[in-house]
């Protein structure tokens, strides 16, 4: 007979879980009393906020949410208010007289909006706003990775192995967070999103209905803090939705959702367009522009000795013959594995113009990881 699993009565085990991180909310607050008040209740409202998530994927959220709570109240994470986002709240402008006016970074600071509406209405400043807003993008990206793992794995229900999967998984993430600069968790998240979505439409071979779409087209928003992360994830979406409708003879429906979507296309294309030529300017414009904001990613090899850039263009070249066999062999064999295995020449690509835009692959390679290990 197969194994039930281990934990009968799911939600006594939330409830306790609940009820010790509350505990240990109020125990950190006794000892650090710097902490504002408004912080405090914004804790209490996220585990209000829990209760609107799946039990499965409770467990996963609840670990990445206490430790990272946790670990930020102590000081080891700490996230800053990206400085474009910063000039803007500062200026006092709301989010819709940015976009009218078609400001270079208002879609960034409304991405980062919520971390303002967090300090007006719990007058916490604006780095402990978005520490609490990475926090839980954070442990949205852990609930998402996980998300993909059981996919795979098709574990269902909650069992030792979910329990030691949110454990480890979680680990990456942490690292992440104390090293990395706090504008790239929104990207990381919606790359999560995305990945999950696409995953599971594979796994599942279910039609595209209304709530993926929300959901990817969330996913694509937040990762529009750049202008390179925005762009490997629009190359993540489309490639996987085009992969999936020829595969399964959905043309139809890409035809269908081509034309519904269109108005939404042609904004996104023009931003992305925009977003690609201002950083071309702002390095001189031209090939020269061009040429040199490739010294943000791998393109910076191309500035030195021919040999270098010749080993370089042939390691690239290897790779990406590497990747097409993959490719080519889960598309005959093991389709669902697609939206995984395709992130990767997608980063990489990305890379060239931006170490950032090449760490899109990090939700991937911790799936990977988890994969790996056999949990």
């Amino acid at each position: 007979m197969p194994s039930k699993p281990v934990m009968g009565n799911k939600k006594i085990i939330i409830y306790i879980l609940y009820i010790l991180i509350s505990i240990l909310i109020i125990v950190f607050n006794l000892v650090f009393a710097n902490i504002p008040n408004g912080y405090i209740l914004l804790l209490v409202l996220s585990f209000m906020a829990i209760a609107l998530i799946r039990v499965r994927d409770k467990l996963s959220f609840l670990y990445g949410l206490a430790l990272l709570i946790v670990l930020s109240v102590v000081g080891i994470i700490q996230f800053e208010y990206f400085p474009q986002a910063r000039v803007l709240y500062e200026a006092g402008l709301t989010p819709w007289e940015l976009l009218v006016s078609f400001h270079p970074h208002s879609v960034r600071y409304l991405v980062s909006y919520p971390a303002v509406l967090i300090t007006h209405f719990f007058n916490t400043d604006i780095n402990s706003s978005y520490t609490y807003y990475c926090i839980i993008l954070l442990s949205i990206m852990m609930m998402n990775v996980q998300d993909v793992v059981n996919l795979i794995k098709k574990d269902k229900g909650i069992s030792n192995a979910l329990v030691l999967r949110g454990m480890v998984g979680i680990l990456p993430i942490i690292l992440l967070s104390s090293l990395m600069n706090g504008r790239l968790v929104p990207a990381f998240a919606g790359m999560s999103m995305i990945l999950k979505e696409m995953t599971g439409l594979f796994f599942l071979k279910k039609k595209l209905d209304t709530r993926l779409l929300i959901i990817v087209f969330f996913g694509f928003f937040i990762t529009t803090v750049s202008s390179g992360t925005m762009m490997v994830a629009a190359g993540e979406i489309v490639a996987c939705l085009v992969i999936y409708m020829i595969k399964f003879r959905r043309q139809g429906t890409l035809l269908f959702f081509s034309i519904i979507f269109s108005p939404i296309l042609y904004v996104a294309g023009k931003y992305i367009i925009f977003m690609t030529n201002r950083n071309i300017l702002y390095f001189g414009g031209g090939l020269e522009g061009f040429i040199k904001m490739l010294n943000h990613g791998f393109g910076r090899l191309f500035h030195y000795t021919p040999l270098i850039i010749l080993t370089f263009c042939v390691l690239m070249i290897f790779f990406l013959s590497i990747m097409s066999k993959v490719y080519f062999y889960f598309l005959r064999n093991k389709l669902e594995y697609i939206p995984l295995v395709i992130s990767f020449p997608i980063a990489f690509i990305g890379g060239l113009f931006g170490i950032s835009t090449a760490l899109m692959i990090v939700p991937s390679l911790i799936v990977i990881g988890l994969l790996v290990v056999g949990i």
